[in-house]
C-alpha cells in the first residue's frame, strides 16, 4: 500500500472454494481465531496490523488488512478442499469440542498434524463443516501425499469412522462424492408462494 498512513481492508471474492495464504515479507499471517457464533473465522479489526485475514467459506472471500508501506502477498494453498455433513445439532457439534476437537479427530485419524487442517466454515444442515487439508510444509512431493490423503478421507468416510464425532450424512473431497444422501439437495429449496386472498366484498 503506497500511502503514509491509514489501512485498508480489502475483500477478494473467489468463484471456488480454493484455499488461499497471506504473506507479509515472505512470513506466513496466520487467520483470525474462529467465531462460534458466526461459524466462520472472526471479523477482522485492523488491531493486528497489516496481514491479519480470513477466509469464509461457503461465501468464498478472502478478506485482509493492508496498512501504509506494507507488501502483502495472497498465495493459492495446495490443498483437498472437503465438506462433510453429519447428523447432529450445533449445539451437540460444540458441546463436543467445536472446530478444535473435530480437527484433532480426523487429523489423528489421518495420521497428520492438526495443523495441516483448516475448518473455514461450520453451518446448519443438520451440521455441515467446510475444511481444507494441506501437505505437511516439509513435504518433498506434495501432490502425492494429497493424493494419499484423499485415499485415506474416503475410506475414513465410506468405513463410517468415528473420527467424524457423529454419522456422516454425506461428504465430499475437491468437489467429488465421497458419501452421498439422497434426500438432502442444498441447491433445492422451496419455492416461497404467495397465498391468493379471494375477494369476498359484496358488489
Amino acid at each position: 500500500m503506497r500511502a503514509e498512513k491509514g489501512q485498508s481492508k480489502i475483500k477478494l471474492q473467489y468463484w471456488n472454494a480454493g484455499v488461499y495464504a497471506v504473506y507479509i515479507n515472505g512470513n506466513l499471517i496466520e487467520p483470525t481465531e474462529w467465531d462460534k457464533e458466526a461459524g466462520s473465522k472472526r471479523e477482522l479489526t485492523g488491531y493486528s496490523g497489516c496481514g491479519e485475514n480470513r477466509f469464509v467459506g461457503v461465501k468464498n472471500f478472502l478478506e485482509f488488512i493492508i496498512t501504509a508501506g506494507c507488501e502483502l502477498e495472497v498465495r493459492p494453498v495446495d490443498a483437498i478442499v472437503s465438506n462433510i455433513r453429519m447428523e447432529w445439532t450445533l449445539d451437540e457439534f460444540y458441546g463436543a469440542g467445536g472446530v478444535t476437537s473435530f480437527v484433532d479427530r480426523v487429523s489423528a485419524a489421518l495420521g497428520i498434524h492438526a495443523s495441516q487442517m483448516k475448518v473455514v466454515a461450520v453451518y446448519t444442515g443438520s451440521v455441515a463443516v467446510d475444511y481444507s487439508i494441506e501437505p505437511a510444509s516439509d513435504s518433498t512431493d506434495s501432490a502425492k501425499e494429497l493424493r494419499s490423503l484423499n485415499t485415506a478421507l474416503d475410506l475414513l468416510v465410506s468405513d463410517g469412522s468415528a473420527a467424524f464425532g457423529a454419522p456422516v450424512l454425506s461428504a465430499s473431497a475437491d468437489g467429488e462424492a465421497l458419501l452421498e444422501d439422497p434426500n438432502y439437495n442444498p441447491a433445492v429449496a422451496a419455492p416461497v408462494t404467495t397465498p391468493i386472498v379471494e375477494d369476498t366484498a359484496q358488489p
